[in-house]
């Protein structure tokens, strides 16, 4: 049986998690490169568009698949496995993410009734680390688990950026 250190889960080599989830955000900002070898060297290849679409969401996925695997069999994934709590405490993180899904519902449902809210449209509101985070919030406060909350947002830009973008 693997070591597994209470405080961090099981993970490959120190730091795995932080290696992951940065390649993951990393892969964003290159995702029309990625997609462009993929479909060169394998997507092409598949004449079915059902098969060649559903190929396209197995590989998207198998980042989230292995993240989803370790952080709910070992909690590799949770705020303290990470180290985010040595500096932030659980309480402060629960209440930001809070804060933020809040203030973006209530954007969303202002939107919804017909107010006009400069806010959600703009440039600001593009910032794709900003997005994160706010899909974050709006998923924590359904989920009311952080590391469910990671994964949603990250499954988010896996499938915009390597499914259906």
């Amino acid at each position: 049986m693997q070591n597994l250190n209470p405080y961090i889960g099981w993970v490959p080599f120190p730091y795995f998690q932080h290696v992951l989830i940065v390649l993951l955000l990393l892969s964003y900002k290159k995702a029309d490169t990625i997609n462009e070898t993929l479909n060169k060297y394998f997507y092409s290849k598949i004449k079915d568009n059902r098969l060649k679409d559903f190929t396209k969401l197995v590989i998207a996925l198998i980042p989230i698949i292995i993240i989803l695997y370790l952080d709910l069999n070992y909690k590799s994934f949770s705020m303290i496995s990470l180290g985010v709590t040595k500096y932030v405490s659980n309480e402060t993180i629960n209440t930001i993410l809070k804060l933020i899904g809040s203030y973006y519902l209530i954007l969303v449902s202002t939107r919804d009734i017909g107010f006009k809210n400069e806010i959600l449209k703009s440039d600001f509101m593009k910032i794709p680390i900003l997005q994160f985070f706010v899909y974050i919030g709006v998923s924590y406060m359904s989920t009311d688990d952080r590391s469910l909350s990671i994964i949603a947002a990250l499954t988010y830009f896996q499938m915009k950026y390597f499914v259906t973008g």
